[in-house]
């Protein structure tokens, strides 16, 4: 199950891929891309998730409200687990 959302997420994230790709062949404006790692600063829950689980509602919308990490392995060597909901 866990590994079907992770597939699906990271299916979405390469078309997300290819579809900024197309708009940069066609002009489009470079943009920074967001880290897809968080966690909480403020929870004592040592959970990151990806950006947009729904868990991440409450504390993303607070600016410096969490952290951020580029990588799975880099949330994971800072001591966090992957949510279970959100297949991080």
């Amino acid at each position: 199950m866990i590994q079907d959302r992770t597939m699906q997420n990271l299916w979405g994230a390469v078309d997300e891929l290819r579809q900024r790709v197309e708009e940069l062949e066609n002009g489009g404006t470079p943009l920074v891309m967001e880290l897809d790692y968080v966690a909480s600063m403020t929870s004592n829950r040592k959970t990151f998730h990806l950006r947009g689980c729904k868990f991440t509602e409450g504390f993303i919308a607070v600016e410096g409200g969490y952290f951020q990490f580029s990588s799975h392995d880099e949330a994971l060597a800072a001591g966090l687990v992957p949510c279970k909901r959100c297949g991080a």
